[in-house]
């Protein structure tokens, strides 16, 4: 079709603009299309039996999330096309139409070809890790290269796929010829009103469909986790953002060079686990050699009688801070009747969280093993995919128990439903087990919810559980519900004199943080006021700090990493109510568990026996902190930070900073880096077991 460069003008203008909308409205629809073929090819190829026992509108809902993945993934396709024609629109850049349309061509083509590439590659990568593309697949360019090509070409069709590209390609260039011409002719609104404001509509209805939500936050992989059945969940999210995803997670996770390969252990990794395990773990004196890590195992319990196996309930609260627990008074009642069960059993006043995230908190209680700075969230990497030996549901497991982890939110987050299957958990409760009618925020269901969920478990159950859970509620938008009546929170001055954030918000924060601990002290008192209180051990501790309130000084370091850690056990004497000083951190919440239940065999693990109150600990926090009772070391191993501080007094509750000539400071780095270099290679050999 000719084309012929039009006078600049307003009509002119308007055509092409309102007809290049059009256009990508029509391309729009046909990678709606394309998805939709996807996603029922998909649905009809993965399908078991056990989906003829589903209802309908439950597979129903599967689609319309995937509709709404779709939406998203769209938009940002058509997004420099768009922003193109809106130029145009308002700088009379007439003269460039035809780049426009030719350039859009080429963009549509080079998607539509990229679509159906993410189809072949996401059928096979689900057949092989039964989910869709993720973090794994750049580890192509990182294994045997030329093994892996062989293996594929020996395996797959390409001539038959190589066929389907060439096709793609040529049906993509007809198809996008077709829908993109160079010149149009409409038909438009004289309004000048109308003309002004339809680009301005064009843009919202855009956003409307990037952000696939009208919700506080934008469709994610989080979402795609709405019902119980697996399939189902991975109904959702499209291959090409599933991709998105992985590169994303790709680029945050940088180049993962094992840890300990760039380090001053590289060359002396045994030191390493040595030091480590000296440090860290002080529980080996009775194990003979079992292999390279006996180190970090622990000797089995001695002397310990526990007449029937308890059930264990192990509680992670989200952002549960343990600062402002500090500050709870009659006037400022932050802890709610939790403060009550504080005073009932251990409270570890010296716990920080091991990393700096929810998953990274997660992963690093179940495992034993610390959040290895820098290095992507073991969900997201290859380590996850296989059960690693420290991993505490197994252990759980042999020894009777039915293990359970419960979720408040959508178990596709950080990709907990594979990750958590792989680390050996038997039962996966998420947001698509609760009630349809269950009250709930953005990120699940309110705590409420989650803590009568894990009662019924507890109270139906017929053999030891070992129950995992955690909560949401805490979390940005930090609503409770209407039924909620708060305690007084009358915020305290030594408080109002740090707050750095606006004051509607802290009340609003403060007022979530308190309903946590309120209906965490509900549940205790419902458990331990039955006779199900007499055979259980409860551990609650908090993922990580309660952040984002106030400003924290470098002298109170430990406040911004601190987390509360509390065990009862009513018929242990060992578990008198007590307050214990000594260092901890989530690493070690597994083995103190193990300890207090008696477990009798020799186990794996980066953490020590917190009950052991005698021998000089260390803990650390993927921020490059080490903590000692002589003071604390510092040294970020990615912008290379490096500080030094002694303890202001003998509560060692402020640092104050000293001089990195100070001969603590070095030996305090050589543990923490032996520490992770020994957990990096630690996950490196259990990938290569």
């Amino acid at each position: 079709m000719s084309f012929t460069i039009q006078n600049e003008t307003a009509e002119t203008r308007h055509t092409f603009f309102f007809g290049f909308i059009k256009s990508l409205a029509i391309s729009a629809l046909v990678f709606f299309g394309m998805m939709l073929v996807w996603r029922l090819f998909f649905f009809i190829t993965f399908k078991d039996e056990s989906v003829s026992e589903i209802p309908f509108s439950e597979i129903m809902e599967g689609f319309m999330l995937g509709f709404r993945y779709d939406s998203a993934t769209i938009a940002y396709i058509l997004i420099i096309p768009l922003l193109l024609a809106i130029g145009q629109f308002g700088f009379s850049m007439v003269k460039l139409q035809r780049g426009t349309v030719r350039f859009t061509r080429i963009w549509m083509v080079v998607f539509f070809t990229a679509a159906v590439l993410s189809f072949i590659s996401d059928y096979h990568f689900f057949i092989f890790f039964h989910d869709h593309l993720n973090v794994l697949i750049f580890k192509f360019f990182e294994d045997d290269t030329t093994a892996l090509v062989h293996t594929i070409t020996k395996s797959y069709p390409l001539g038959f796929y190589a066929v389907l590209l060439i096709g793609s390609v040529f049906a993509g260039i007809k198809v996008m010829q077709k829908i993109f011409p160079y010149d149009y002719n409409l038909s438009i609104t004289s309004s000048v009103w109308l003309r002004r404001s339809i680009p301005i509509g064009v843009f919202l209805v855009w956003g409307i469909m990037a952000r696939a939500s009208f919700g506080l936050f934008p469709i994610n992989l989080g979402d795609a986790a709405y019902s119980t059945h697996f399939l189902l969940n991975k109904l959702g999210p499209n291959p090409l953002f599933s991709f998105e995803k992985a590169i994303e997670t790709k680029l945050k996770s940088g180049k993962e060079i094992p840890f300990w390969t760039r380090h001053e252990f590289a060359d002396n990794i045994k030191s390493a686990i040595s030091l480590a395990g000296e440090s860290f773990v002080q529980d080996n004196n009775e194990i003979s050699d079992f292999d390279e890590f006996d180190a970090v195992r622990h000797k089995p319990s001695q002397k310990i009688s526990v007449e029937k196996n308890p059930h264990v309930v192990l509680g992670i609260m989200e952002g549960m801070g343990a600062w402002v627990l500090d500050h709870d008074s009659e006037n400022f009642r932050i802890a709610g009747d939790f403060r009550a069960w504080m005073e009932k059993g251990i409270y570890f006043d010296r716990f920080v969280s091991t990393g700096n995230r929810s998953i990274e908190s997660l992963q690093s209680i179940l495992l034993s093993i610390p959040s290895i700075p820098g290095d992507a969230p073991l969900s997201q990497t290859k380590y996850g995919t296989k059960q690693i030996s420290t991993s505490l549901a197994p252990i759980f497991n042999n020894r009777g128990y039915e293990t359970h982890f419960v979720y408040g939110g959508k178990l596709s987050w950080q990709r907990l439903l594979d990750f958590l299957n792989n680390q050996g958990f038997e039962y996966l409760h998420g947001d698509g087990n609760f009630d349809p009618d269950a009250i709930r925020t953005d990120w699940g269901v309110y705590d409420e919810e989650l803590f009568d969920y894990v009662l019924n478990l507890l109270k139906n159950a017929d053999k030891p559980y070992f129950i995992v859970f955690m909560t949401t509620t805490n979390h940005p938008p930090f609503t409770t519900p209407d039924s909620y009546r708060p305690r007084p929170l009358i915020i305290p001055e030594s408080i109002e004199a740090v707050i750095q954030d606006d004051m509607d918000q802290v009340k609003s924060r403060f007022q979530t943080y308190q309903y946590g601990n309120q209906m965490l002290a509900e549940f205790l008192d419902e458990l331990y006021g039955s006779e199900l209180g007499n055979a259980t051990v409860t551990a609650i501790t908090g993922d990580h700090n309660f952040g984002g309130v106030r400003y924290y000084p470098e002298e109170e370091m430990l406040d911004f990493l601190r987390v509360p850690l509390y065990i009862k056990f009513e018929n242990d004497n060992r578990l008198t109510p007590k307050i214990i000083s000594t260092f901890g951190s989530h690493v070690d919440i597994g083995p103190t568990l193990l300890h207090a239940i008696g477990f009798d065999e020799p186990f794996l693990g980066f953490g020590r026996n917190l009950l052991d109150t005698v021998s000089p600990s260390y803990m650390v926090n993927e921020y490059g902190f080490i903590f000692s009772k002589e003071g604390v070391g510092r040294y970020n191993y990615l912008t290379r930070e490096k500080g030094f501080y002694l303890w202001e007094d003998d509560s060692m509750n402020r640092i104050t900073p000293t001089d990195l000539d100070h001969p603590l400071y070095g030996e305090l780095i050589q543990r923490m880096t032996a520490y992770y270099s020994a957990a990096s290679y630690f996950l490196e050999s259990e990938w290569n077991r």
